[in-house]
């Protein structure tokens, strides 16, 4: 009997984790491929879905990474919402020290338009 070809398409991804599967156990990706085929379900010559395959199973699947996208997205924009207040608290704080800093520069010029006595009398009172 002459041995027939079977092509598929499949992502990149994929092939290379049915690649890295048969190099784990010492096969080629052929070889691999017609043993998973051989052993699919409890010894069984159908090959059709396996139970975790099944569209119900699938659909709950999705239907679970849909619940932890809303969470994710959720979470997401909680974290912005932290930001943005860490943000308006930074901007504050810079106008605070700004402030403080132009109060201190005032002092200072009215220190320094004095003379040397007075000076010497507003660093010691």
């Amino acid at each position: 009997m002459k041995n027939a070809r079977l092509s598929i398409k499949v992502s990149q991804e994929y092939r290379d984790n049915i690649e890295e599967k048969a190099k784990n156990k010492g096969m080629s990706m052929s070889a691999f491929i017609r043993y998973s085929l051989d052993n699919i379900g409890p010894k069984s010559d159908s090959v059709g879905p396996k139970s975790d395959q099944s569209p119900t199973f699938l659909m709950e699947q999705i239907a679970e990474k849909d619940k932890q996208i809303a969470t994710k997205d959720e979470q997401i924009a909680n974290l912005q919402k932290s930001t943005e207040g860490l943000q308006q608290s930074l901007d504050q704080a810079q106008q605070l020290h700004a402030m403080s800093e132009q109060r201190h520069q005032a002092e200072l010029a009215k220190i320094e338009s004095r003379g040397f006595i007075q000076r010497l009398k507003a660093i010691f009172s």
